[in-house]
């Protein structure tokens, strides 16, 4: 880069941090530093570890329920009434449950 843009760049910043109250050019120059080998290595350590944490299988019983669709698992839905008036119902379809239990195949 040239020195122009560079200036251009160090006045642009030193403006938003008077605006923003933080140094952004010292923040700039600390996280400049960070050796790139370094920040691969981390990355490639952190995605590489094998975690305690084992994710569950799939159950059964709860793969036979699912949000009602009709009223969005909120368990009412409004209605209209007499044309002007709005009523705040309990879901028929969940009975305000707001969970379906999806029937057997």
């Amino acid at each position: 880069m040239s020195n122009t843009v560079l200036e251009e760049d160090k006045n642009n910043l030193q403006e938003l941090s008077l605006s923003a109250g933080i140094d952004l050019i010292a923040l700039r120059t600390k996280y400049n530093t960070i050796d790139n080998n370094r920040a691969t290595q981390i990355y490639r350590e952190s995605s590489t570890s094998t975690s305690s944490y084992t994710a569950p299988q799939s159950s059964t019983v709860l793969d036979s329920y699912h949000i009602c669709k009709t009223c969005m698992g909120k368990g009412t839905i409004k209605v209209l009434y007499n044309k002007h008036m709005v009523v705040e119902k309990e879901c028929s379809e969940c009975l305000g449950e707001s969970i379906v239990r999806t029937p057997d195949k």
